[in-house]
C-alpha cells in the first residue's frame, strides 16, 4: 500500500513550495512544510503566517501551466527539533550536506514511524547515506532518490516569502528505490506525468542519482582558479560559468578536466554494477539541446567509442 497521505517538506525554500502546490492539488494530501530558523527563513514563516498559510506559485512560460497554482499548507514547523504528529512521508527539499544534520535534529520516535523517505536533489551516495542512518531506527522506511529537482523555481520577488515562480522545467528525470516493491515510486511518477514531465525508474537509487548533470559539469566548471577569483575576488566585469573565456571558465584545459571527472566517475559506478552514462548524449538529449547541423547524431551516440583527443574537441 502507497503512503504520501501525510507529507512534510523539511526545507524553506522555492523548491518546497512548488512541490507543496503539485503534490496538494494531485494527492490531495495533508502536506506540513519545516524547517530551522534563520535570518532568510524568518521572510518565509512571516509571509505564510500573514497569508494564514496560503502560498502561490507562478509560471513564466505558458507551456508551463501545470505547475501553477494555489493551496494552503495544513501545518507550518519552526524547528525540525518541534515536528510532531504522525508523517508517513518526508521530503528533502534541502541541500545534500544538510541531510544528516536535519535528520538528526528530529525525533527518533517520529523517524521510526516513517514509511517514505523522498530525496529531490540528491547526489551520488546521498540514499545510500540516509539509508544507512535509518537502519538503526526503521530498516523498513523506503528510500526514494530522484536523479534531480523538476525544474528551475525562484523567489517571487528575491527574496524568501509565499509566492515563488517556476522558470523552467525538465523534459525528463530518473528516480530510483531502495525497496524491490516501490508503489510510492509509481504515484510520484503519475503525478509527475500529470504535469508534464517524463520520469523513468532506474533498477536502484544509486543509478537515479548518477543521472544528476551537476554531478559531471558543476565540479570543473566552478572549482578553478577564473571561477573562484570571479566569485570571491573583485572582478568588475559580469562572468558566466557556461562561456568560453574571457567571459566564462571554459578553455580546452577545462573540457579535459571534466573529460577526466566524467571518466572517473564511470570507473567508480562500473564497479558497482551501474550502467555507464554517455556524457554527451545526456548532455544534449537530457539537459542542453544543440542543433543537428552543430553536433550529428552520430558523434552524440558514439562519443564513449572515442579517443581522448576526440572527446576533447566535442
Amino acid at each position: 500500500m502507497s503512503e504520501m497521505k501525510r507529507v512534510l517538506l523539511l526545507g524553506t525554500g522555492p523548491t518546497s513550495i512548488q512541490l507543496a502546490v503539485t503534490l496538494k492539488h494531485h494527492l490531495n494530501c495533508y502536506i506540513g512544510i519545516a524547517g530551522r530558523e534563520s535570518v532568510r527563513s524568518e521572510s518565509f514563516f512571516e509571509a505564510v503566517n500573514q497569508s494564514d498559510q496560503l502560498i502561490h506559485v507562478s509560471v513564466q512560460n505558458e507551456m508551463h501551466r501545470a505547475m501553477e497554482g494555489t493551496c494552503f499548507i495544513d501545518q507550518v514547523i519552526k524547528k525540525y527539533e518541534t515536528i510532531e504528529d504522525e508523517w508517513d512521508t518526508l521530503i528533502f527539499s534541502v541541500t545534500t550536506d544538510a541531510y544528516k544534520e536535519v535528520l538528526k535534529q528530529i525525533d527518533d520516535e517520529l523517524l521510526k514511524r516513517v514509511k517514505c523517505i523522498v530525496l529531490i536533489s540528491p547526489t551520488f551516495g546521498s540514499n545510500g547515506l540516509i539509508s544507512h542512518y535509518m537502519n538503526k531506527l526503521n530498516p523498513d522506511a523506503e528510500v526514494i532518490s530522484f536523479s534531480t529537482y523538476l525544474g528551475d523555481t525562484r523567489w517571487m520577488h528575491d527574496r524568501p516569502s509565499n509566492h515563488v515562480l517556476t522558470t523552467a522545467i525538465k523534459k525528463k528525470i530518473y528516480i530510483g528505490s531502495n525497496h524491490v516493491s516501490c508503489k510510492n515510486v509509481h504515484k510520484l511518477c503519475e503525478v509527475f506525468k500529470q504535469i508534464g514531465i517524463n520520469v523513468e525508474v532506474m533498477e536502484s537509487p544509486f543509478e537515479a542519482e548518477t543521472r544528476n548533470i551537476s554531478l559531471y559539469v558543476h565540479p570543473p566548471l566552478f572549482m578553478n582558479d577564473f571561477s573562484l577569483n570571479s566569485i570571491f575576488g573583485s572582478f568588475s566585469a559580469k562572468k558566466y560559468v557556461y562561456k568560453m573565456y574571457p567571459e566564462g571558465p571554459i578553455t580546452q584545459y577545462l573540457i579535459r578536466d571534466m573529460l577526466a571527472h566524467w571518466k572517473e566517475i564511470m570507473d567508480i559506478i562500473g564497479k558497482i554494477n551501474i550502467k555507464k552514462i554517455n556524457l554527451l548524449q545526456f548532455m544534449t538529449d537530457d539537459n542542453y539541446p544543440v542543433r543537428i547541423e552543430s553536433l550529428s547524431r552520430h558523434d552524440i551516440e558514439n562519443f564513449n567509442h572515442f579517443t581522448t583527443i576526440h572527446d576533447d574537441v566535442r
